[in-house]
């Protein structure tokens, strides 16, 4: 029987994130001591991004990849059309020149200072965006949803 978690780094997690099967904001933020911040305040230095992907990609079947799902799917695609014969790779084409050209940026809507111990959490355990400026020795988390109550979203970390 598989036992189930009821806290995340000693916070305990919302029946949102018990359900779901992942994290919600409020638990991050809580164990990230997430505040707001201003990353344009500051002309200092610049921003790294040190963990998670800003970019993705679509396939012609409408498949999202970020960008390292997106290179390997390239790789298998290019084999598939060196080692076609006489089939037709117009597709396969097509979704190499999409997924090589064609990414979107991931909007941010806002920017949390959190803790060094928070941003390597993060690193270790989920594909968030965290970003670094060294010269002011501040990580961030970027969060890519507006408006909607922390205890109410779910991050991309699993329990």
């Amino acid at each position: 029987m598989r036992r189930k978690l009821n806290t995340w780094h000693g916070y305990p997690l919302s029946p949102l994130a018990v359900e779901s099967g992942f994290i919600d904001y409020y638990t991050v933020a809580e164990v990230t001591g997430a505040e707001p911040y201003d990353i344009y305040a500051s002309e200092e230095g610049d921003w790294e991004l040190v963990n998670g992907d800003d970019m993705y990609f679509y396939d012609t079947d409408g498949n999202v990849y970020d960008s390292e799902m997106a290179w390997e799917r390239v790789q298998e695609l290019e084999a598939m059309v060196a080692g076609s014969k006489g089939q037709d790779t117009s597709r396969w084409k097509a979704d190499i020149e999409l997924l090589t050209t064609h990414g979107e940026v991931r909007g941010v809507c806002d920017y949390f200072q959190i803790t060094e111990e928070g941003a390597r959490i993060l690193m270790d355990e989920s594909n968030e965006l965290v970003y670094y400026n060294e010269e002011l020795d501040v990580y961030v988390l970027g969060v890519c949803h507006c408006g909607t109550s922390w205890r109410l979203v779910c991050s991309s970390i699993p329990v």
